[in-house]
């Protein structure tokens, strides 16, 4: 189950890994540390979960958010074809990764199978 990042934890991630998060983004992980998104493009089947930043304050909390953005990224960040300065910020049920670009704060998906990336929109849904 999501539960609120606290600004601290958002700004530490975005310290280690180079990014700011857009206004959205971030709102969402104040009030659900992961959880389903809206991705334009792709079929309709396709389900989208944003990844959480990581929240070492408890056992409980470092257990939910073990798949944080900061081990997402890590995990594939010299991938051919992974672009200079992104992070992964969600995952799709077909496998492919939602790319927070850090020069310009825009989203790509991105293919670890093919190395491709194309521009997409993103709804911060909540939680239900």
């Amino acid at each position: 189950m999501p539960a609120p990042a606290s600004e601290e934890i958002i700004s530490r991630t975005e310290r280690d890994l180079g990014v700011t998060f857009p206004a959205e983004h971030r709102a969402r992980l104040r009030s659900d540390n992961g959880g389903p998104i809206a991705v334009a493009g792709g079929s309709p089947e396709e389900t989208w979960q944003m990844h959480p930043v990581s929240d070492t304050t408890s056992s409980s909390d470092m257990q939910r958010t073990s798949a944080s953005i900061s081990i997402q990224t890590t995990l594939v960040r010299f991938d051919e074809g992974f672009p200079d300065r992104a992070v992964v910020v969600g995952a799709s049920s077909g496998g492919d990764l939602l790319l927070l670009l850090g020069g310009d704060g825009s989203y790509v998906r991105w293919s670890p199978k093919t190395g491709v990336s194309e521009p997409v929109s993103v709804t911060w849904l909540a939680a239900p």
